[in-house]
């Protein structure tokens, strides 16, 4: 009997560092420039919700694991084997750095005393499903549970030898482990806590955001600072470098804590707590929402191992951003607002896409926010986050929301009404690098590029729509696109470039395809480029080679073989992909998975489609599967077909027409049908 996709996932996948690539191999040959970790967490979390319950010990980036703070190699650990502080709430997933780790209000169960609570604790029997987590906590021999419900987790603890504990919340913590780098942990900036009967209620301020909270126990409680119990039932701190929380006293061998978050005040947070009950119904509707999500994507002929590295990554991809529904800390709107995007410039190709495609309501929601923050603002962000910090990364790119936008307006996620607010919020963040465009002092080429190519595709959609003084604007800004590149056909080397160099960004997909051939002298010179840049010759050096779906900078790259009819080369990448990068098990991950940035590339890549973002255009690969179904949001149903023999294509068939060119439109896409390679 085949398995459900959600009896498929590994959720601790990306948790350890990653696979050394094989000797020989054409991995190898690439410059994996990012850390070899996914920095992924096993926490229980809903589909895009906005409470995550993890397992906490302080590593980075999640707050799950050994790691150190990291770069471009597989972490360093600062302890060994399976050990945890407690569990904490809110979590990144797959970052990197940031400088502000979440893992607010961490849960420890204990039963020893208090002056311990922060001790690294051993583990065992570790499990994890979807919406669920549990393990043995050792010296106490404490069985811990998680699950989650919309902006509330549930702690569920059991005494395995029946002796009483207690638990202990540390309200104070924002970030990972102090000890071993001081650089990623601080104390909430003020906060509020209160002893209402079997409840604590207040608020903490953490990153400028004034968070509230319920959390509800079933057994006394009391309040403590710096380790020491309290007499007090209510403490408002401004400003310490000290621990504080709550203590629940437990009076049998099980106890429950349920955790509500709100944006707006006490008494959400309190309704949150309030709307759940029974801990395994709560864990039953959290599979039931991830099955819904997950059974989007069928897949037969399949291995059991691709098959759990697929559904894996489908699960990883789902996590973030994380909608709050009928709050924000921004405007005051009955409407659901997403948070984590972290960031724009890792999600925006593949991640967001795959979202728009097979889960539009979530894409509703975030045109919706996006538009929204536009005309708050009057700009768009490249991260938001729940911090009161709007240009977090601000420096990776620009106009990034504007690609969001023009994606999910080509799938027809824009409604009619928003289309004028779509027009001006466009309008307003090119408005920004204009001038410096046309005068020529810019400050990258690659924000050059953001910024003429979305105003080429935008110019498009305004003349289709008869919005001729918007043409005419978007059409002048995007002329400029060319003065990117330098004689050789690649970027100009004197600017800036993020996470990569000129080589890395020179095969951006421009509207112009002939154009760009003839930049780079002509198609038999730019296969050479590419066939440098993927080490099928020895043309240039490793650093100016393929990031190795490591990190997002090139990940669509491959894909550019299509321009100069080297379908075979694709295909060789292809294979390295979905055989090497990505691996079944904890270490299944090439790099960070940035919100899902790299695993929704390796999805994309196992169906044989690649979305470019910004362009009515979808590509063809190299499907894995012998046979796919996806189930779009708009009700049709879309079969990919796979008789390869060989990795190598030589026919594409769509609807019965020969597809020569590789290639369909979105709307071909979302009309459904069969794709038949051979």
């Amino acid at each position: 009997m085949k398995k459900r996709s959600i009896d498929c996932i590994n959720i601790f996948q990306g948790t350890r560092g990653s696979t050394i690539p094989k000797e020989g191999s054409l991995y190898s040959q690439w410059n994996l420039l990012k850390g070899k970790a996914g920095n992924t967490s096993p926490a229980a979390c809903l589909p895009f919700g906005s409470v995550a319950c993890s397992p906490y010990s302080g590593g980075y980036s999640s707050g799950y694991g050994n790691f150190m703070r990291n770069g471009g190699e597989i972490p360093e650990s600062f302890f060994e084997g399976n050990k945890l502080i407690g569990f904490s709430h809110f979590t990144h997933s797959g970052s990197g750095a940031f400088g502000f780790y979440y893992n607010y209000l961490v849960t420890v169960p204990f039963k020893g005393e208090l002056v311990d609570i922060h001790n690294l604790k051993e583990v065992d029997s570790e499990k994890a499903s979807v919406g669920y987590y549990s393990c043995r906590l050792m010296k106490d021999n404490i069985k811990a549970e998680m699950t989650v419900a919309d902006k509330v987790a549930i702690h569920r603890y059991t005494s395995l030898d029946g002796k009483p504990f207690k638990i202990g919340i540390d309200i104070s913590n924002d970030g990972l482990k102090q000890s071993y780098d001081e650089k990623v942990f601080s104390y909430a900036q003020e906060s509020e806590v209160r002893i209402e009967e079997n409840q604590v209620v207040g608020y903490i301020v953490v990153q400028g955001i004034k968070l509230y909270y319920c959390i509800a126990g079933t057994s006394s409680s009391a309040l403590w600072f710096d380790k020491k119990v309290i007499s007090e039932r209510e403490i408002h701190i401004a400003k310490t470098e000290k621990a504080f929380g709550c203590l629940f006293e437990t009076d049998s061998d099980c106890a429950i804590v349920k955790v509500g978050y709100s944006l707006v005040s006490v008494e959400k947070a309190r309704a949150a707590v309030s709307s759940v009950f029974d801990f395994d119904i709560v864990r039953e509707q959290a599979e039931n929402a991830w099955f819904k999500r997950l059974s989007t994507i069928e897949l037969e002929g399949v291995s059991d191992e691709d098959r759990e590295i697929f559904y894996s990554n489908y699960y990883h991809t789902l996590i973030k951003p994380c909608g709050w529904k009928n709050e924000s800390f921004l405007w005051d709107e009955k409407e659901t607002f997403y948070l984590d995007f972290a960031t724009l410039w890792d999600v925006y190709k593949t991640q967001i896409p795959l979202i728009f495609t097979l889960h539009a309501d979530i894409g509703k929601g975030i045109v919706k926010t996006l538009l929204r923050y536009g005309k708050t603002k009057g700009k768009l962000f490249n991260a938001l986050m729940l911090s009161a910090n709007m240009n977090i990364e601000s420096t990776q790119a620009c106009c990034l929301g504007c690609y969001v936008l023009y994606d999910a307006y080509i799938r027809g996620l824009v409604e009619e009404q928003d289309v004028d607010d779509m027009f001006a919020v466009v309008k307003s963040e090119i408005e920004q690098y204009a001038q410096s465009i046309k005068d020529g002092s810019y400050e990258k080429t690659t924000k050059l590029l953001d910024c003429t190519l979305i105003a080429e595709s935008f110019a498009g959609v305004a003349k289709e729509l008869n919005r001729m003084q918007d043409y005419e604007y978007l059409s002048d800004i995007a002329k400029y696109w060319i003065c990117a590149f330098g004689k050789d056909g690649l970027l100009k080397t004197d600017y800036p470039y993020y996470e990569g160099n000129h080589w890395n960004y020179s095969f951006r997909f421009v509207n112009d395809v002939e154009k760009r051939i003839e930049l780079s002298g002509g198609k038999e010179n730019l296969i050479k480029q590419l066939d440098a840049f993927f080490a099928f010759s020895d043309g240039t050096e490793r650093c100016n080679r393929f990031e190795g779906f490591n990190n997002e900078t090139d990940m669509g790259t491959p894909y550019f073989y299509h321009y100069v009819d080297r379908y075979d080369r694709l295909a060789e990448i292809m294979q390295e992909c979905t055989k090497n990068c990505f691996r079944a098990g904890r270490d299944g991950l090439p790099g960070n998975n940035d919100s899902g940035g790299l695993s929704a590339c390796y999805m994309w890549n196992f169906l044989g489609l690649f979305p470019i973002s910004g362009q009515d255009i979808m590509f063809l690969g190299v499907p894995k599967a012998k046979k796919a179904v996806l189930h779009l949001s708009n009700g049709k149903i879309l079969t990919i077909i796979s008789n390869l023999v060989e990795k190598h294509v030589k026919e594409v068939v769509f609807n019965e027409k020969r597809i020569d060119n590789y290639k369909l439109s979105i709307q071909e896409i979302l009309n459904g049908g069969e794709i038949i390679f051979s």
